[in-house]
């Protein structure tokens, strides 16, 4: 086999072999802009301060504080239930508010800069805090 003809399918096969790979890290920032607004706080706190109360909660729990690790567990719930970015903006609050409340029935709270927060809240102003403005 001549020399370019072996560098041109080892470079063929390394592409093939890491596809799938690639959507791994891959967010969907349409999906993000949706699930990062936390609807109570935003009716209380403006985006600075929600956006603090995200840094806090991520300085609290590190090892979820990523966009793509945030994004994953606010588009699943308990119950085996899931949304995509190819839910309506309506579905998308429908279930965040359900997580909501079933967090504080069940006791799934944490203590953010003096806040009571469901962790589905803290995690939304932890997402809004990492995305771009």
């Amino acid at each position: 086999m001549k020399r370019r003809t072996f560098i041109v399918l080892s470079a063929m096969a390394t592409a093939t072999v890491s596809m799938p790979f690639l959507n791994c890290t891959a967010h969907n920032p349409q999906l993000d802009k949706a699930l990062s607004v936390p609807e109570m706080l935003s009716h209380i706190c403006n985006a600075k301060t929600i956006k603090e109360i995200g840094k806090a909660y991520g300085n609290k729990v590190p090892e979820e504080y990523n966009i793509k690790k945030i994004e994953d567990l606010l588009v699943s719930n308990s119950d085996n239930n899931t949304i995509s970015a190819k839910s309506t903006p309506g579905e998308i609050h429908t279930f965040i508010d359900k997580n909501i409340h079933t967090d504080f029935e069940s006791g799934k709270t944490v203590i953010v800069n003096g806040w009571v927060l469901s962790v589905t809240e803290a995690r939304q102003a932890a997402l809004l805090s990492l995305i771009p403005s």
